[in-house]
């Protein structure tokens, strides 16, 4: 079973998360978002973003991928904004997202930003 690392971000805060430098990658992003422990609306989200980043490394890795299941950065990014909007879009259920999980998606965030195509 893999060991996450803490990233610079969830050092500095104390809490979990994966490290995403160029020695992680996306599937060890994955391996550590399926790994986290959430209940009802942050288990939605992290399944959502689960299976986004998933399709976009497929994507991004030139693995073949159903037309339907074809994403961008973008919606690995709106994924990822949903689930920082959380306390505000569901109060009634997230007083505030999990930090593990808050650290992770910004290293997920990170991960696509440094790898995503850029048009020049």
């Amino acid at each position: 079973m893999m060991t996450p690392q803490l990233s610079t971000h969830a050092r500095s805060e104390g809490i979990g998360g994966i490290h995403s430098d160029k020695s992680n990658s996306a599937l060890d992003l994955l391996v550590a978002l399926g790994a986290l422990v959430l209940g009802g609306r942050q288990m939605f989200e992290r399944d959502c973003l689960s299976f986004t980043f998933d399709c976009w490394r497929q994507i991004h890795e030139g693995n073949p991928v159903p037309e339907m299941d074809r994403v961008t950065a973008a919606d690995v990014f709106a994924d990822i904004a949903d689930i920082r909007a959380l306390p505000a879009t569901h109060p009634a259920e997230v007083d505030e997202v999990e930090p593990e999980f808050l650290a992770l998606v910004t290293d997920i965030e990170e991960y696509v930003r440094r790898n995503a195509p850029t048009l020049q």
